[in-house]
């Protein structure tokens, strides 16, 4: 179902179409004025602008979500780690360096990973 920004947008091209097209009429009936012919012409030039321009700004929204996963990987910077860690302990100290220690040796191991479960 289209919503009524989209049908608004269509019906004010289609008004567009119609008011190009009358006053080309009017513009040819009235071929001897140089004032219509310049009018014409300044709505056109308009018209072709604003499509044009909407093409570029009128773009669909864009959302992001946070999805708990077990494990994050951050394919910028080539980083595998959990989303969470306990309060206590060494472990986000011990697995961040497990992690610089895997990219060191065996630099692949994370273009595996990621094409094993199909990151995107």
């Amino acid at each position: 179902m289209l919503d009524p920004l989209r049908i608004a947008l269509y019906v004010g091209i289609a008004a567009i179409f119609v008011a190009t097209g009358c006053l080309t009429y009017v513009g040819i009936a009235n071929s001897g004025s140089r004032n219509i012919s310049l009018a014409l012409g300044t709505l056109a030039g308009a018209a072709i602008l604003l499509v044009i321009q909407g093409l570029f700004e009128l773009q669909g929204s864009k959302t992001a979500a946070v999805i708990g996963t077990e494990f994050t990987t951050d394919r910028a910077i080539h980083k595998i780690e959990q989303w969470r860690y306990p309060a206590a302990g060494l472990r986000a100290v011990n697995e961040m360096d497990a992690n610089k220690y895997l990219l060191t040796a065996n630099p692949a191991a994370f273009d595996a990973l990621s094409h094993r479960f199909r990151l995107n």
